[in-house]
């Protein structure tokens, strides 16, 4: 909840693990000092504040909340009680309405809470402006260090999912008759783009084999797991014990399967489908994508 909090208020920070040194920017022409300016976190300096504050995510937002009062009351001043209480409730009840709900399904997101997040950040700029003028400039200077660092975290470190060269990986290695079972059925849709499908249900497919991302034979079957691609509506269904029998009917008398597994925190959190794999196949490989992971099972 935290870490949902700090997101939608103040940016992602960077994970410690993700911070690393660059290489030297090379400016060519005016526009590339805009850039410049906002990696200045590559540097050393700058790259050990990041962990820092990537460290004291909560410490952090105990900060940004204790300025909340000062803007609340600045804003009451200014504006009278509607200056009070439309903010407040602006920030508070999305976060209280989001917490009732995730009691049945997890729906805390950040991205949930953008609206909320602006709020806030109106909220501390008027406290700042509002702390006495010693205490003005060290605050303002605090906040926008971590507002830099959390813009920092779509700047510097990759986040694109690597489907091209997820696809192509698999179109090189695929033998005729493999399976590919795909984790998550709305990442076929990715899926079947860079390997020039059609992203359709397997009983709606038009005869013959697909062509691959250079016009040739794909000779493979695509299935979902744990449902095919266009069975079921949203939300998203989660893999669960009962739907392993049909992951072995679909494997059964099949010398290879592929896996492709994408965001399966949501859609199998425990593994089963892996897990369920592995017992079955004794031999296996593991390609790691920014954000797609292959996995390749053989009977040896």
């Amino acid at each position: 909840m935290l870490s949902v909090l700090l997101d939608a208020g103040l940016g992602s920070l960077p994970l410690a693990r993700h911070v690393q040194i660059s290489d030297p920017l090379v400016l060519r022409r005016p526009a590339d000092a805009v850039p410049a300016v906002l990696a200045l976190p590559r540097l050393e300096p700058w790259r050990q504040a990041s962990l820092l504050v990537a460290d004291a995510g909560p410490q952090v937002l105990l900060f940004a909340a204790a300025f909340l009062p000062v803007g609340l009351a600045a804003a009451w001043r200014r504006r009278g009680l509607p200056g009070l209480l439309v903010p407040l409730l602006v920030v508070a009840f999305p976060v209280l309405a989001l917490l009732l709900v995730s009691q049945v399904r997890p729906l805390l997101l950040a991205r949930a809470l953008v609206g909320s997040g602006a709020v806030l950040l109106v909220l501390l700029a008027v406290a700042t402006a509002a702390l006495p003028v010693l205490a003005r400039l060290p605050a303002a200077f605090a906040l926008l260090t971590v507002l830099l660092l959390g813009l920092g975290q779509y700047w510097w470190y990759p986040s694109v999912e690597q489907w091209r060269e997820a696809a192509a990986h698999l179109a090189a290695q695929a033998r005729p008759g493999d399976l590919v079972l795909i984790n998550g059925r709305w990442t076929q849709l990715p899926l079947d783009y860079y390997l020039g499908r059609e992203a359709v249900p397997p009983g709606d497919r038009p005869p013959g084999p697909p062509a691959g991302p250079g016009g040739g034979a794909l000779r493979l079957e695509e299935r979902g797991v744990p449902l095919d691609f266009g069975a079921r509506g949203k939300p998203e269904p989660v893999v669960t014990a009962d739907d392993l029998p049909r992951l072995r009917r679909l494997t059964a008398g099949r010398d290879r399967a592929w896996l492709v597994l994408s965001h399966s925190f949501d859609t199998d959190p425990q593994g089963l489908t892996r897990s369920a794999l592995e017992a079955e196949f004794p031999c296996f490989e593991v390609w790691n994508y920014q954000g797609v992971a292959l996995h390749l099972f053989a009977r040896c």
